[in-house]
């Protein structure tokens, strides 16, 4: 049996991408009515991540994590939680009460006021959307997600086991 080259490349991409679970597709910044260190504050600078799972990942809470640099790219903070938002309905959200495989999710992660100016000011984001085997990265404004430092950098792209 012939297979064309076009066919093999297609077969390929489409395994390669049904191998990974995660995905974040946008990032901006925007200022929500939102938490910062246990206290609602209005106008509060955030980055705004748009996310997805690409396939069932159960009851799995998933690592959800910002870390921030200054211009020299050196970490200044790390955020291990989204931070929690309102939109004047009288109800808050951090993440979704669970994640359904391809229906997109909106968090936020608060910039800390220590990180707003001065030598520690954030230049750069860096958004972390996995589970222990794999994670997806990205970095707020576009840059290259390797010149950066931080804990799960090893498992950027890295393929989860089969199940």
């Amino acid at each position: 049996m012939k297979v064309s080259i076009a066919a093999l490349v297609l077969l390929m991409a489409v395994a390669s991408t049904a191998a990974d679970r995660y995905e974040i597709s946008a990032m901006h910044t925007s200022s929500q009515y939102a938490t910062v260190n246990n206290s609602w504050q209005y106008n509060t600078p955030c980055v705004e991540v748009v996310l997805r799972v690409l396939e069932d990942i159960g009851t799995t809470t998933p690592i959800l994590k910002a870390y921030f640099f200054n211009k020299e790219r050196e970490m200044v903070l790390e955020s291990s939680r989204p931070s929690q938002v309102s939109f004047g309905d009288g109800q808050s959200v951090s993440t979704p009460a669970a994640y359904k495989p391809g229906k997109k999710s909106t968090i936020y992660f608060a910039v800390h006021p220590n990180v707003q100016r001065g030598k520690n000011k954030w230049k750069y984001c860096v958004v972390v959307f996995g589970d222990k085997e794999t994670v997806a990265a990205s970095v707020y404004p576009k840059d290259d997600i390797k010149q950066f430092k931080f804990k799960e950098s090893d498992l950027v792209g890295k393929k989860p086991a089969a199940k």
